[in-house]
């Protein structure tokens, strides 16, 4: 708790960040043209930046390529796009609207068990939980 007071001392607020989630995630399902309660709500209500390295952070841009945060604000990670895991290799946490509708592809409903095997940092498995 005491490395996160510190990360995020100059940056977006608590209440401000919670404003910024729900609008995310809003903009997600839009994009992934679905519509699931459960999986906004989980957009919603989980710290992205909770699922990465500690900011600054590797944000891919198309046609520019990845280009790092100004600081450790996690205001940044709430977009359609990627961030880098290791950039240098082209690994990234996945662009969230395409991973949502593949996950819309399964159909998974409540009381189900899922498996999920990846590479990445387990944002996308938290999200289907």
């Amino acid at each position: 708790m005491k490395n996160d007071a510190l990360r995020t001392s100059n940056s977006t607020d608590k209440a401000q960040l919670t404003v910024v989630r729900r609008a995310y995630a809003k903009q997600i399902m839009f994009a992934a043209g679905i519509t699931d309660v459960r999986m906004e709500t989980a957009l919603a209500n989980l710290r992205r930046e909770a699922f990465l390295q500690s900011g600054p952070w590797p944000i891919m841009h198309p046609m520019r390529g990845y280009r790092m945060t100004p600081d450790d604000d996690p205001v940044y990670l709430y977009q359609d796009l990627l961030v880098g895991i290791v950039p240098e290799k082209g690994l990234n946490n996945g662009q969230p609207s395409f991973l949502i509708f593949l996950i819309s592809l399964g159909r998974p409903r409540e009381g189900e068990r899922i498996v999920h095997i990846g590479a990445g940092q387990g944002y996308y498995t938290a999200v289907m939980a």
